[in-house]
């Protein structure tokens, strides 16, 4: 894909029917319009595009604010961006929403270690784990680019080296 030099363009808006055959605006993005951001966020964040991202993000998140794969790349953005605060409430916001986000897991674990909460980490690993082994077992689709095996390693790392430290 080529690079997105330029602005995303604004989101085509909702209309509503007044009765009279007169479309009004109704300045809510419409629903057939969130699918292809949702694609363009995730070129931007893979292709480390933060600051566009986190524009584009902030439109879906006010569309799809329970999104838990949203909340996921929102926190991938907030991390990239030195916001790591932030980014552990939107991995901790993915796993509310769904607790088979093995991704959001790992992230949230990660950034448990970051800030000192070692015992909660391990935890998290564990669940990303967890999520991982319970979504193999689905028929949906694996959503992320790293491979479910890869991450599921990772955390396995994460948890042998945090098992050493309390043993």
């Amino acid at each position: 894909l080529p690079e997105c030099a330029c602005p995303p363009p604004p989101l085509p808006t909702a209309t509503e029917h007044t009765g009279d055959d007169v479309v009004a605006d109704t300045g809510t993005p419409s629903p057939a319009a969130s699918r292809i951001p949702m694609t363009q966020l995730r070129f931007l964040v893979d292709s480390g595009d933060w600051d566009d991202a986190a524009a584009i993000c902030g439109t879906l998140l006010t569309i799809h604010d329970q999104d838990p794969e949203l909340r996921v790349l929102h926190g991938l953005i907030l991390e990239h961006q030195g916001n790591q605060r932030d980014a552990q409430k939107a991995y901790s916001q993915a796993v509310y929403l769904d607790r088979l986000q093995g991704i959001a897991w790992y992230h949230l674990g990660r950034m448990q270690v970051h800030h000192g909460e070692t015992q909660q980490a391990l935890k998290s690993f564990r669940n990303a784990r967890s999520a991982i082994d319970a979504w193999e077992a689905d028929p949906t689709p694996w959503p992320w680019k790293i491979p479910p095996q890869r991450l599921r390693d990772m955390a396995d790392i994460q948890i042998a080296a945090r098992s050493l430290k309390h043993d």
